[in-house]
């Protein structure tokens, strides 16, 4: 006779002399035996909870595999590598909510919560920097500006100045035509972390009469 029992983390097996031995399970599934014919097998089988893995918005990568994944009452796992892409952030883990407000866990840190649970990739978005590059002026000067992807901001306002010149706007390129004008609201100029992106001051002459 095999007896089959669903229980976490300990057990108790009462004996043919109606004596106790209690115990602890180590793995998955740990079983008792006796050498004498016809005697009761007992299996205890630690309960079993599913880990899934959400992109959470993710524009690329496949994810851990397999997904879900099991997991045994009381036993720790090791959780993967947030293998997702997004298109201007940088992957940071994984949480237990998707506005990332749950509780946060890093890339092979050791998981041992017990139900199921859906855990979410994580999403830092990425910096970068605007360069002002007077192109010509003959005076002025201007610090890089700092961005976040997704969020728009104002370019600061120029401080170049080229005399018989007045200021047009930036462009791209030195030789490029205007594409934001001063203090224009811009977002999302790179989507790489940490880049530098190059704006050019575009002048015209000045004309007198």
């Amino acid at each position: 006779t095999i007896t089959i029992s669903r229980v976490n983390t300990s057990y108790t097996y009462y004996m043919g002399n109606g004596s106790a031995s209690t115990g602890s399970i180590t793995n998955s599934y740990q079983y008792l035996w006796s050498t004498t014919a016809n005697a009761t097998v007992n299996v205890y089988v630690r309960e079993q909870y599913k880990i899934t893995y959400n992109g959470n918005g993710n524009t690329g990568g496949s994810g851990p595999a397999p997904n879900p994944v099991s997991k045994a009452h009381g036993l720790n796992i090791t959780l993967p590598t947030n293998s997702y892409t997004k298109t201007g952030y940088t992957a940071n883990g994984w949480n237990t909510n998707a506005a990332g407000t749950g509780t946060h866990y890093n890339n092979g840190a050791s998981y041992s919560g017990n139900g199921n649970v859906t855990l979410y990739a994580e999403w830092t978005a990425n910096t970068y920097y605007v360069k002002f590059n007077g192109n010509g002026a003959t005076s002025g000067s201007m610090s890089n500006q700092k961005f976040t992807y997704d969020k728009a901001q104002n370019l600061t306002a120029n401080a170049f100045s080229k005399t018989g010149y007045s200021f047009a706007g930036w462009a791209t390129s030195a030789s490029g035509s205007v594409v934001y004008a001063d203090k224009a609201s811009v977002k999302n100029l790179t989507s790489t972390n940490g880049a530098t992106v190059n704006l050019y001051a575009k002048w015209n002459t000045v004309s007198y009469t």
